[in-house]
């Protein structure tokens, strides 16, 4: 048989978030978890669920509460794309 490599699509996660409390230090923290999660979760066509992604978020250093606006729902990722940490915009 022949074997077939192709370069995955990455699929960048970009977060809209919502801190309490909104400080440098709990938004570095969170930065830090969320790429943690994606580096171990990320996967060619594997699903992201957002329990996971709160989840990740809850337990950053400092955090007391999130409100996580974006993305909205668990993030689909085709079998040949890879999900990828594409930053976050502060609410």
């Amino acid at each position: 048989g022949e074997l077939y490599v192709l370069t995955p699509t990455p699929k960048p996660v970009n977060y809209q978030i919502r801190l309490t409390p909104d400080t440098g230090p709990v938004r570095a923290a969170v930065t830090a978890a969320l790429q943690a999660l994606i580096l171990a979760e990320a996967s060619l066509g594997v699903t992201l669920p957002r329990s996971h992604q709160d989840e990740a978020i809850s337990g950053a250093v400092g955090e007391e509460d999130h409100e996580m606006v974006v993305p909205a729902e668990s993030v689909t990722v085709l079998r040949n794309e890879i999900a990828t940490f594409g930053g976050i915009a502060w609410l």
